[in-house]
Protein backbone atom coordinates (compact mmCIF):
# COMPACT_ATOMS: atom_id res chain seq x y z
CA UNK A 1 0.00 0.00 0.00
CA UNK A 2 1.55 3.30 -1.05
CA UNK A 3 1.05 6.60 0.74
CA UNK A 4 -1.31 8.00 -1.89
CA UNK A 5 -3.62 5.02 -1.44
CA UNK A 6 -3.39 5.19 2.35
CA UNK A 7 -4.15 8.92 2.28
CA UNK A 8 -7.35 8.13 0.37
CA UNK A 9 -8.28 5.39 2.84
CA UNK A 10 -7.81 7.72 5.80
CA UNK A 11 -9.75 10.56 4.15
CA UNK A 12 -12.67 8.19 3.68
CA UNK A 13 -12.48 6.99 7.29
CA UNK A 14 -12.29 10.57 8.58
CA UNK A 15 -15.45 11.46 6.68
CA UNK A 16 -17.25 8.65 8.53
CA UNK A 17 -16.22 9.66 12.06
CA UNK A 18 -18.97 10.42 14.56
CA UNK A 19 -20.82 13.71 14.14
CA UNK A 20 -22.36 15.98 16.76
CA UNK A 21 -25.68 14.35 15.95
CA UNK A 22 -24.20 10.92 16.67
CA UNK A 23 -22.87 12.07 20.05
CA UNK A 24 -26.29 13.55 20.91
CA UNK A 25 -27.92 10.24 20.01
CA UNK A 26 -25.47 8.32 22.17
CA UNK A 27 -26.08 10.66 25.13
CA UNK A 28 -29.74 9.61 25.14
CA UNK A 29 -29.01 5.89 25.11
CA UNK A 30 -28.52 3.53 28.03
CA UNK A 31 -27.67 -0.07 28.77
CA UNK A 32 -27.34 -2.40 25.80
CA UNK A 33 -28.29 0.39 23.39
CA UNK A 34 -24.96 2.06 24.18
CA UNK A 35 -23.12 -1.15 23.46
CA UNK A 36 -25.05 -1.65 20.23
CA UNK A 37 -24.09 1.90 19.24
CA UNK A 38 -20.43 0.83 19.18
CA UNK A 39 -21.25 -2.16 17.01
CA UNK A 40 -23.65 -0.38 14.65
CA UNK A 41 -21.16 2.43 14.07
CA UNK A 42 -18.30 -0.04 13.52
CA UNK A 43 -16.30 1.35 16.43
CA UNK A 44 -15.21 -2.18 17.37
CA UNK A 45 -14.31 -5.26 15.39
CA UNK A 46 -16.38 -7.72 17.41
CA UNK A 47 -19.72 -7.82 19.21
CA UNK A 48 -18.58 -10.37 21.79
CA UNK A 49 -17.76 -7.81 24.52
CA UNK A 50 -20.76 -6.60 26.51
CA UNK A 51 -19.02 -4.29 29.00
CA UNK A 52 -18.80 -0.60 28.08
CA UNK A 53 -15.27 -0.02 29.37
CA UNK A 54 -14.08 -3.19 27.65
CA UNK A 55 -15.59 -1.92 24.40
CA UNK A 56 -13.66 1.34 24.73
CA UNK A 57 -10.42 -0.56 25.27
CA UNK A 58 -11.22 -2.80 22.31
CA UNK A 59 -11.89 0.23 20.10
CA UNK A 60 -8.49 1.67 21.03
CA UNK A 61 -6.84 -1.71 20.49
CA UNK A 62 -8.39 -1.91 17.02
CA UNK A 63 -7.07 1.59 16.29
CA UNK A 64 -3.59 0.55 17.36
CA UNK A 65 -3.73 -2.40 14.96
CA UNK A 66 -4.84 -0.04 12.19
CA UNK A 67 -1.94 2.31 12.84
CA UNK A 68 0.46 -0.65 12.88
CA UNK A 69 -0.83 -1.68 9.47
CA UNK A 70 -0.63 1.81 7.96
CA UNK A 71 2.92 2.41 9.25
CA UNK A 72 4.28 -1.12 8.79
CA UNK A 73 4.47 -1.34 12.58
CA UNK A 74 6.68 1.75 12.87
CA UNK A 75 7.33 2.09 16.65
CA UNK A 76 7.80 5.85 16.34
CA UNK A 77 4.09 6.22 15.65
CA UNK A 78 2.59 3.08 17.17
CA UNK A 79 4.36 3.40 20.52
CA UNK A 80 4.03 7.17 20.89
CA UNK A 81 0.28 7.41 20.30
CA UNK A 82 -0.36 4.34 22.45
CA UNK A 83 2.38 5.02 24.99
CA UNK A 84 0.36 3.88 27.98
CA UNK A 85 0.39 0.36 26.51
CA UNK A 86 4.18 0.16 26.42
CA UNK A 87 5.50 2.44 29.15
CA UNK A 88 5.81 1.34 32.75
CA UNK A 89 4.28 3.59 35.38
CA UNK A 90 7.65 4.39 36.94
CA UNK A 91 8.14 8.05 37.82
CA UNK A 92 9.51 9.94 34.84
CA UNK A 93 9.20 7.00 32.44
CA UNK A 94 6.55 8.62 30.25
CA UNK A 95 8.45 11.93 30.18
CA UNK A 96 11.65 10.17 29.11
CA UNK A 97 9.80 8.23 26.43
CA UNK A 98 8.18 11.38 25.02
CA UNK A 99 11.56 13.12 24.93
CA UNK A 100 13.19 10.15 23.19
CA UNK A 101 10.39 10.09 20.64
CA UNK A 102 10.86 13.77 19.89
CA UNK A 103 14.59 13.28 19.36
CA UNK A 104 13.98 10.34 17.04
CA UNK A 105 11.36 12.29 15.06
CA UNK A 106 13.89 15.08 14.57
CA UNK A 107 16.61 12.65 13.49
CA UNK A 108 14.30 11.00 10.97
CA UNK A 109 13.04 14.38 9.73
CA UNK A 110 9.42 13.39 10.39
CA UNK A 111 8.15 16.91 9.74
CA UNK A 112 4.47 16.34 10.49
CA UNK A 113 5.17 14.47 13.73
CA UNK A 114 7.73 17.04 14.88
CA UNK A 115 5.24 19.83 14.21
CA UNK A 116 2.57 17.99 16.21
CA UNK A 117 4.94 17.26 19.09
CA UNK A 118 6.22 20.85 19.17
CA UNK A 119 2.82 22.21 20.14
CA UNK A 120 1.56 19.20 22.09
CA UNK A 121 4.64 18.99 24.30
CA UNK A 122 4.81 22.77 24.76
CA UNK A 123 1.25 22.91 26.07
CA UNK A 124 1.75 19.77 28.17
CA UNK A 125 4.67 21.60 29.78
CA UNK A 126 2.37 24.51 30.65
CA UNK A 127 -0.37 22.26 32.00
CA UNK A 128 2.07 20.22 34.08
CA UNK A 129 3.59 23.45 35.41
CA UNK A 130 0.24 24.90 36.47
CA UNK A 131 -0.78 21.65 38.14
CA UNK A 132 2.57 21.39 39.90
CA UNK A 133 2.46 24.94 41.22
CA UNK A 134 -1.06 24.37 42.58
CA UNK A 135 0.19 21.24 44.36
CA UNK A 136 3.21 23.09 45.72
CA UNK A 137 5.78 20.96 43.89
CA UNK A 138 9.43 21.89 44.34
CA UNK A 139 11.29 23.90 41.69
CA UNK A 140 13.52 20.90 40.99
CA UNK A 141 10.59 18.56 40.35
CA UNK A 142 8.92 21.11 38.08
CA UNK A 143 12.08 21.55 36.02
CA UNK A 144 12.53 17.79 35.77
CA UNK A 145 9.18 17.41 34.01
CA UNK A 146 10.24 19.41 30.95
CA UNK A 147 9.26 17.89 27.61
CA UNK A 148 11.46 18.61 24.61
CA UNK A 149 10.02 20.54 21.66
CA UNK A 150 10.81 23.57 19.55
CA UNK A 151 8.28 26.07 20.86
CA UNK A 152 8.96 26.52 24.58
CA UNK A 153 12.70 26.57 25.27
CA UNK A 154 14.21 25.19 28.48
CA UNK A 155 15.34 28.70 29.35
CA UNK A 156 11.83 30.11 29.03
CA UNK A 157 10.37 27.14 30.87
CA UNK A 158 12.82 27.70 33.71
CA UNK A 159 11.78 31.36 33.88
CA UNK A 160 8.12 30.31 34.09
CA UNK A 161 8.92 27.80 36.82
CA UNK A 162 10.62 30.51 38.86
CA UNK A 163 7.97 33.12 38.11
CA UNK A 164 4.47 33.56 39.48
CA UNK A 165 1.33 31.98 38.06
CA UNK A 166 0.28 35.23 36.41
CA UNK A 167 3.39 35.04 34.20
CA UNK A 168 2.34 31.61 32.93
CA UNK A 169 -1.10 32.82 31.85
CA UNK A 170 0.44 35.89 30.24
CA UNK A 171 2.78 33.59 28.29
CA UNK A 172 -0.20 31.56 27.05
CA UNK A 173 -1.95 34.69 25.85
CA UNK A 174 1.10 36.25 24.22
CA UNK A 175 2.40 33.11 22.50
CA UNK A 176 -0.71 31.03 21.79
CA UNK A 177 -3.49 33.62 22.04
CA UNK A 178 -5.16 31.41 24.65
CA UNK A 179 -7.27 33.41 27.08
CA UNK A 180 -7.15 31.66 30.43
CA UNK A 181 -7.59 32.90 33.98
CA UNK A 182 -5.84 32.00 37.20
CA UNK A 183 -9.26 31.64 38.79
CA UNK A 184 -10.14 28.76 36.45
CA UNK A 185 -9.61 25.15 37.43
CA UNK A 186 -6.92 23.05 35.78
CA UNK A 187 -9.74 21.12 34.07
CA UNK A 188 -10.98 24.33 32.46
CA UNK A 189 -7.42 25.22 31.42
CA UNK A 190 -6.92 21.75 29.95
CA UNK A 191 -10.11 22.16 27.89
CA UNK A 192 -8.76 25.38 26.38
CA UNK A 193 -5.41 23.80 25.60
CA UNK A 194 -7.19 20.81 24.03
CA UNK A 195 -9.27 23.16 21.87
CA UNK A 196 -6.12 24.91 20.68
CA UNK A 197 -4.46 21.60 19.80
CA UNK A 198 -7.60 20.36 18.07
CA UNK A 199 -7.56 23.41 15.82
CA UNK A 200 -3.93 22.62 15.03
CA UNK A 201 -5.00 19.09 14.17
CA UNK A 202 -7.61 20.36 11.73
CA UNK A 203 -4.84 22.13 9.83
CA UNK A 204 -3.06 18.78 9.57
CA UNK A 205 -6.18 17.26 8.02
CA UNK A 206 -5.93 19.71 5.10
CA UNK A 207 -2.47 18.46 4.17
CA UNK A 208 -2.10 16.46 0.98
CA UNK A 209 0.39 14.02 2.51
CA UNK A 210 -0.23 10.76 4.33
CA UNK A 211 1.61 11.30 7.65
CA UNK A 212 -0.20 14.53 8.71
CA UNK A 213 -3.53 12.88 7.85
CA UNK A 214 -2.55 9.80 9.86
CA UNK A 215 -1.80 11.90 12.96
CA UNK A 216 -5.12 13.72 12.58
CA UNK A 217 -6.98 10.43 12.18
CA UNK A 218 -5.34 8.83 15.23
CA UNK A 219 -6.14 11.77 17.49
CA UNK A 220 -9.70 12.14 16.20
CA UNK A 221 -10.39 8.47 16.84
CA UNK A 222 -8.89 8.65 20.33
CA UNK A 223 -10.85 11.81 21.15
CA UNK A 224 -13.99 10.15 19.84
CA UNK A 225 -13.68 7.29 22.34
CA UNK A 226 -12.73 9.73 25.10
CA UNK A 227 -15.86 11.77 24.44
CA UNK A 228 -18.11 8.70 24.51
CA UNK A 229 -16.56 7.70 27.85
CA UNK A 230 -17.08 11.24 29.12
CA UNK A 231 -20.76 11.09 28.22
CA UNK A 232 -21.21 7.83 30.12
CA UNK A 233 -19.27 8.77 33.25
CA UNK A 234 -20.10 12.47 33.60
CA UNK A 235 -23.56 12.44 32.00
CA UNK A 236 -22.47 15.46 29.92
CA UNK A 237 -22.15 15.66 26.15
CA UNK A 238 -19.36 18.14 25.64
Amino acid sequence: MNNVYLKGVLDAKISNLLTESDFATFANLSGMDRLNFFINNELVSTSIVTNFEALCKLALSDLKEEVSLYTKNDPLYVNYFFAHDVIKKDQGALRDFYNETYEKALQRKEEALVNYLDYTHALLNILTLVRGKKRGDTTASLLANYLKQGVLSEETFSALVNGDTHTIYAYLKNNFNIDASESESTVELEEKLDEYLFNKLKILAMDSDFKPTLIYYIKRKQLQIERLRNIVYTKRNG
